[in-house]
C-alpha cells in the first residue's frame, strides 16, 4: 500500500471512488483500527460489494460525503454540521442494512449468500462510519470543540490493551493472529453491544481503582451473563436487541474473548496480592 506521511485536512478527491477516501480509509484501517494491510482491503471489498448488490450502486451515499466536506477550508462550521448529518444518516442506513432479511434478500436476487455476509458487509460499513466520525472529531477538536462522537477511539479503547495482548501470548500462547482476533471481537462486543447498554463506559469504571480490581470481577462475570442472553436472541432473530450489527458467531467470538479478558483481570489481580505478600514477608 502506498503511504502518504499524514491525512490531508479533507479528502478532495473529485474521483467516484468506493468508497469515497478509500486510500486514507485503508491507512486508517492500519494506523488506528491496528488491522493489517490485507485486513484493510478485505473491509474495501466488503464494502464494495454492499454497494454494488444492496445500495444498486447508488453513488449518492459517498457523494454526500464528498459535498460536506467541499466547504471544510472556507466555512468549517457548516462542514462539520453538514458532516454530523450525513455521518448520522450513515448510521442509519447501516442499521436498514443490518436487518435486511439474508435469505430473502439474496433468493430474490439469484444471489447464493448467507445472512453472514450481511453481517460482514455491515461490519464493514460500519468501521467506514467510524472512520468519519473521527474525521469529524478531528474537525470538532480543530474548531475547539470537544469530541462528542459516540465512535470516537478513545470511548472504545480496551483498558490495558496492552498488558492483555501480554497475556494471550505469554500466558495462553496464543499465536499473533489469535491475540488480534480476541482483541478485534472484544472491541467489537464493546462498542457494538456493551456501550449501547450502559451510558457510561463500564470497562474504564471497571477497571478505574486499581487497589479495588477485585470488585470488577463479579461484574465481568454479569457482563459474561448478558452476552449469553443476547446470543440467545440473536439465535431467535428476536428483532428487539441491542447488538444489531453483530452476527451470532461475533457475539459468540467476543464472548470469548471477554471471559479471557476476565481471566487477565483475575491473575492480574492474584500475580499482585502475590507481590504484595513477598514484599511483606
Amino acid at each position: 500500500m502506498t503511504r502518504q506521511r499524514k491525512y490531508p485536512q479533507w479528502p478532495g478527491s473529485e474521483e467516484k471512488e468506493v468508497p469515497y477516501d478509500t486510500e486514507h480509509f485503508k491507512m486508517w484501517c492500519v494506523d488506528e483500527e491496528n488491522m493489517s494491510e490485507q485486513s484493510a482491503r478485505i473491509y474495501v471489498s466488503r464494502i464494495r460489494s454492499a454497494f454494488e448488490i444492496v445500495f444498486k450502486g447508488d453513488y449518492s451515499i459517498f457523494e454526500l460525503l464528498a459535498q460536506a466536506f467541499r466547504g471544510y477550508s472556507t466555512h468549517p462550521e457548516i462542514c462539520l454540521k453538514n458532516l454530523e448529518m450525513v455521518s448520522g444518516y450513515l448510521g442509519k442506513l447501516i442499521e436498514l442494512m443490518s436487518l435486511l432479511p439474508a435469505d430473502e434478500f439474496f433468493e430474490s436476487r439469484g444471489l447464493k449468500y448467507t445472512s453472514k455476509t450481511i453481517s460482514e458487509w455491515a461490519s464493514a460499513f460500519s468501521t467506514y462510519h467510524r472512520y468519519y466520525e473521527w474525521r469529524i472529531d478531528k474537525l470538532r477538536l480543530k474548531l475547539g470543540l470537544p469530541p462528542e462522537s459516540c465512535d470516537s477511539r478513545r470511548d472504545r479503547m480496551i483498558p490495558l490493551k496492552k498488558e492483555y495482548c501480554a497475556y494471550l501470548k505469554n500466558e495462553c500462547r496464543y499465536a499473533p493472529a489469535s491475540v488480534w482476533s480476541h482483541v478485534t471481537y472484544l472491541t467489537k462486543l464493546k462498542y457494538f453491544f456493551l456501550d449501547y447498554l450502559f451510558e457510561d463506559d463500564v470497562f474504564a469504571i471497571l477497571l478505574a481503582d486499581n487497589d479495588d480490581m477485585n470488585s470488577a470481577l463479579p461484574i465481568f462475570v454479569d457482563l459474561i451473563g448478558l452476552v449469553d442472553l443476547e446470543i440467545e436472541m440473536a439465535e431467535k432473530d428476536i428483532a428487539d436487541r441491542k447488538s444489531i450489527t453483530l452476527s451470532v458467531s461475533d457475539l459468540k467470538r467476543g464472548k470469548k474473548a471477554l471471559c479471557k479478558y476476565h481471566d487477565f483481570i483475575r491473575d492480574r489481580i492474584k500475580a499482585s496480592q502475590d507481590s504484595a505478600q513477598h514484599i511483606n514477608v
